[in-house]
């Protein structure tokens, strides 16, 4: 467990007894959030235990050569141990810099968000009830999880002293975060997504900078292996950087007409061509842009929810559709992938931004999202 006198080893005095604002100002170490606690790392130990003996099982089952059980096997357990240390570190440095109210808020809302893919997932997929009912179970915890969270993050008091509830909360983000970097990794290297070579560097890269995408990966996970039939046919050759489901989950199945799905780092889509690679510009978002491509999507997507809302019956268009054109096609991160492939977005259909005002409209938007988080970081640290 992180202890307040070591968070806070640079400000002095009683810190349990110091308001939130006091531990705030005194509590921001990006050297000490990396330091291993003695539970973290038992954790690390665990998930790459953890990881060594479920790829080696996995891989033996499979009736793997020698050199792909071995390989993988330690990919299994290095992956599972820097995804913990890399979520629980950086997120407990998160946690130290964002005002707990708007984190809280933040992860209790990402974590129901992915609760959705698996129930989806279930009503949709192809595969056996067992494994449906076993998806939605999962992300129910999954989405307790982010709702606990809020809870201790919401528990922390604005006034008077707050140093026993924040130093609970810190621990609980970091070793909250660090778990599910831990799961994640080791089924990073079970599905054979990254590949060897760069799989390291971007499990670190996801579990910490891309922690909120991960949690919404996780979801997809959930909602495309236990759902769908043959675990969603993961392409376990692909190898690059991502994990590639060719019959995972899906938000619209129509006959010829099956809509790609990325969440994160984990891609539902058929291998190869503009699909693949629209889907892999997200996932380059998502590496790229962190924590700010998730909540920007996001605000994007209920901004153009109401306008679509509000637009349908001026326009004379359905609801549905209308809503879709202004959420969707007019999303700034999907103007930037729908521009991979030429014709794919129809720049003359009512209420879609037009060319080349919907490019300006995503550097804007995009390059705002970014200029505000700065913003934000300055003033809270």
């Amino acid at each position: 467990m992180n202890h307040l006198k070591d968070m806070c080893g640079g400000g002095g005095g009683d810190f349990n007894s110091m308001t939130l604002d006091q531990l705030r100002g005194n509590c921001q170490d990006f050297g000490q959030a990396f330091g291993l606690s003695t539970v973290e790392i038992v954790l690390l130990i665990l998930a790459a235990l953890v990881g060594l003996f479920w790829l080696l099982a996995a891989r033996h089952r499979a009736g793997a050569d020698t050199a792909t059980v071995v390989g993988n096997t330690i990919e299994g357990a290095a992956y599972g141990a820097i995804g913990m240390f890399a979520g629980s570190g950086f997120v407990l440095f998160v946690a130290e810099i964002v005002p707990p109210d708007l984190f809280g808020v933040i992860i209790g809302l990402v974590g129901l968000v992915a609760l959705v893919f698996p129930i989806i997932g279930a009503a949709n997929g192809d595969g056996d009830a067992g494994g449906k009912a076993a998806a939605v179970v999962l992300g129910a915890l999954l989405a307790v999880l982010g709702v606990v969270l809020a809870i201790f993050a919401f528990a922390v008091p604005n006034s008077g002293a707050a140093g026993d509830e924040y130093e609970t909360y810190l621990n609980v983000a970091a070793i909250s975060l660090g778990l599910l970097g831990a799961l994640d990794g080791i089924v990073a290297a079970l599905l054979r997504g990254p590949h060897w070579a760069a799989g390291w560097a971007l499990v670190f890269l996801n579990s910490s900078w891309g922690f909120l995408g991960n949690i919404l990966g996780l979801g997809t996970h959930l909602g495309s292996y236990f759902c769908w039939a043959n675990d969603g046919a993961p392409d376990r050759s692909n190898r690059k950087a991502y994990t590639l489901y060719r019959r995972g989950l899906t938000l619209r199945d129509e006959p010829g007409n099956r809509y790609a799905f990325t969440q994160g780092w984990v891609m539902c889509c058929d291998r190869g061509g503009d699909l693949e690679r629209h889907e892999a510009i997200h996932v380059g978002q998502h590496l790229v842009l962190g924590p700010i491509y998730v909540v920007s999507h996001g605000i994007w997507d209920a901004i153009g929810f109401v306008i679509g809302l509000i637009a349908a019956p001026i326009k004379d268009l359905n609801v549905g559709d209308s809503i879709t054109k202004m959420s969707y096609f007019n999303n700034p991160y999907e103007i930037m992938a729908y521009a991979t492939h030429d014709g794919a977005r129809d720049d003359k259909a009512k209420l879609i931004i037009p060319s080349p005002w919907s490019s300006i409209f995503m550097v804007v938007w995009i390059l705002g999202a970014i200029a505000i988080t700065l913003g934000l970081v300055v003033s809270w640290t």
